[in-house]
């Protein structure tokens, strides 16, 4: 995964190919998306899980630094979970 930044100017730049990791959780992982695709600066990250039991997951999202920008716990429950992480001021 990675991100296309563009700027207010039209600039582009592009970020580091990342790798998405899933530790072994609870219950079963039917389906992962992520979007949008190119993410904007002023954009919200969707990440979106479909599990088939109720699951509690952390997200972390790392910058190219290494540091964590966003970390959150959220309880998945069955079915599709759309989680919105707010990017605002992370460039």
């Amino acid at each position: 995964y990675r991100v296309k930044a563009i700027g207010e100017d039209n600039s582009q730049q592009f970020s580091n190919v990342v790798v998405i990791e899933f530790e072994k959780v609870d219950g079963e992982l039917l389906g992962f998306n992520v979007y949008p695709i190119p993410l904007r600066q002023d954009d919200i990250l969707h990440v979106e899980f479909v599990v088939s039991q109720p699951v509690e997951v952390t997200i972390t999202l790392v910058n190219g630094a290494g540091q964590r920008v966003i970390e959150t716990t959220v309880v998945l429950e069955v079915g599709r979970n759309d989680i919105e992480l707010d990017i605002k001021g992370l460039a």
